[in-house]
């Protein structure tokens, strides 16, 4: 069995983050939260996996930080 990320709407992530409703909202909140913690006081940041962007989006300005995603029209 395969999993297409192709399937993912675009922007779901960020919809999802943004909505500050319910248990999928929380874990990214979360898991973000805790992501920032450890990563306090970098100046740089690669981030694989990243969907839309929504971490990097959350880092400092100041901090030089690449995404990539297998799923193209995430990252769109």
């Amino acid at each position: 069995m395969s999993y297409s990320y192709e399937s993912i709407p675009p922007g779901y992530y960020d919809q999802v983050f943004t909505s500050r409703a319910g248990a999928q909202s929380k874990w990214h909140h979360h898991k973000f939260e805790r992501i920032l913690e450890e990563l306090a006081g970098s100046t740089a940041h690669l981030n694989f996996g990243c969907g839309p962007g929504t971490l990097v989006g959350l880092l400092p300005e100041q901090t030089r930080a690449v995404g990539v995603d297998i799923a193209a029209p995430q990252v769109a």
